[in-house]
């Protein structure tokens, strides 16, 4: 594993606090509460459940019922794991062991997380954690928000804030498809300036993400070289950014890789995006605001529990 691994052996949990979205995983998610937690039990563990039941729910429980136990599972997607490391983001020590129903999943392709519940219960007992590197993010409306994926500037942006606005139920990957149709019918080029640890990248771009995960979307590799632990995010910059070029550079991750042709990945801990006009960004699949924007990598990753490696 190429992470930052925290320890091969941490203490034992002796309780564990579940934390779900009752809608994730097609509305299984309060049963998949139920499952992981008995197979806690099993294993001698201790459980609470609490299920969300609008945002900022898991963020508040992750905050206030976190340190009456050993650890935490999350129970969801992408956003629901954004909304528990925003609970504890005073608490990156504490680990957090996702459970991935969600519609993308990105972490778990990165990292491999667990699939079943006895699995979960494996890992928990194997306490083996990696680091995973967390980032706030403030766009125009001035809220600070917390990613540990991915940032978007530009098209990727639109479709998100298209989408949230129009649904009304859970999110399958075809619910994608008409706010993309609507984005790319009325698409402008953005023009985004950039600033990495305090250096003006030369240039204007159309297109940016700031990323700390190796798949987007589930099916483009970014980087495979990426380690979400080392303090640093990548950030891909696409020069033109109209159709054609987000074409050609997602044809290049579905091989591997995005970088080349007028695709640049650079790195750093401190990046600021700016334009002429607000743009929309939306950060780990769910909806941010509008440029300006400004990304802090924190300088305490969160430990993550996964799987142990397997011995040869």
């Amino acid at each position: 594993m190429s992470e930052h691994d925290t320890n091969a052996q941490s203490a034992a949990w002796q309780s564990a606090l579940i934390l779900a979205n009752p809608i994730a995983g097609k509305g299984r998610g309060a049963a998949t509460a139920e499952a992981v937690a008995s197979e806690l039990q099993r294993a001698g563990l201790q459980t609470e459940i609490q299920l969300s039941e609008g945002p900022g729910d898991i963020a508040r429980f992750s905050r206030e019922r976190g340190e009456q136990h050993d650890g935490c599972v999350s129970i969801g997607g992408d956003g629901t794991l954004a909304e528990v490391l925003e609970g504890l983001r005073e608490l990156p020590e504490f680990p957090v062991a996702p459970f991935p129903t969600g519609t993308a999943n990105v972490l778990s392709k990165d990292l491999g997380l667990a699939r079943t519940p006895a699995d979960l219960a494996e890992a928990v007992l194997s306490g083996h954690t990696v680091d995973l590197d967390v980032a706030r993010v403030k766009g125009s409306d001035g809220v600070e928000r917390t990613s540990f994926l991915v940032v978007g500037v530009g098209l990727d942006g639109m479709v998100i804030h298209d989408l949230d606005e129009r649904r009304t139920g859970p999110i399958t990957k075809l619910s994608y498809l008409p706010p993309v149709l609507r984005a790319l019918a009325g698409y402008k080029r953005p023009r985004l300036s950039v600033c990495i640890d305090g250096e003006e990248v030369p240039g204007e771009y159309g297109f940016v993400l700031v990323s700390n995960c190796i798949h987007y979307g589930g099916a483009f590799t970014i980087d495979p070289e990426r380690d979400a632990g080392d303090g640093l995010w990548e950030v891909v910059l696409l020069k033109r950014g109209d159709f054609s070029s987000i074409l050609a550079v997602a044809a290049r991750g579905l091989m591997g890789g995005v970088e080349g042709g007028a695709c640049t990945i650079l790195r750093g801990r401190k990046i600021t995006i700016s334009s002429p006009v607000p743009v929309p960004f939306q950060l780990d699949g769910g909806r941010g605001a509008h440029t300006p924007l400004s990304l802090q990598v924190s300088s305490r990753p969160h430990r993550i529990l996964v799987p142990a490696p397997k011995r040869s």
